[in-house]
């Protein structure tokens, strides 16, 4: 509920889904601890929920070009989206997915150097941990949330030293193309 459900990055709520297994402890630690959220963080997931598909909508297709941009650019390795036919879980995403969402991670290839470069040099998106919101993030795991792991532990984990994790908002394509233009050429300095 924290990231696209409530979509403006001002709440912090969740979403439990059980099995009937599983039906009997969530009740009994909602009966100990409480299963309701503060009235406000409601009204802002209820907010959320009345522009969630056109949000959804935008942020797709937003990601979706930008995705396929990434892939022609020589300072990149690999993209990651699940929208592009050459990801490995493509097929599944098809089937299964009505969209493929605004995340898209890609691999700067000037490992953790480049990818903070390009992620400093960047205007119009933000650096952030927070995901889903109206407004383009970025995050650079090396430098930032898996710092404290070698570069053993975060290649183990598929997080490369030059990863960067792009939570898509809803501005325009071009704009988003032409921040990334200037922040690759930065990159490269």
């Amino acid at each position: 509920a924290t990231k696209y459900i409530g979509g403006h990055s001002d709440l912090i709520g969740g979403v439990v889904a059980t099995s009937g297994a599983g039906r009997e402890l969530l009740r009994k630690a909602a009966l100990e601890q409480g299963g309701a959220m503060q009235p406000f963080e409601a009204w802002l997931c209820l907010r959320g929920l009345a522009t969630l598909p056109l949000r959804m909508e935008r942020h797709g297709a937003t990601a979706a070009s930008l995705a396929e941009w990434f892939t022609s650019q020589a300072q990149l390795g690999a993209v990651h989206y699940p929208g592009l036919s050459s990801h490995p879980d493509h097929e599944v995403a098809r089937r299964q997915l009505r969209g493929f969402g605004g995340m898209v991670c890609f691999e700067h290839a000037a490992g953790i150097e480049g990818g903070m470069r390009l992620c400093d040099a960047l205007e119009l998106v933000w650096i952030a941990g927070s995901l889903g919101g109206p407004h383009s993030s970025v995050a650079h795991p090396a430098s930032t949330t898996h710092r404290q792991l070698d570069a053993d532990a975060r290649r183990r984990a598929g997080i490369s030293d030059g990863l960067v994790r792009f939570s898509v908002g809803l501005e325009d394509p071009s704009d988003l193309i032409a921040d990334f233009e200037q922040a690759l050429r930065a990159s490269e300095r």
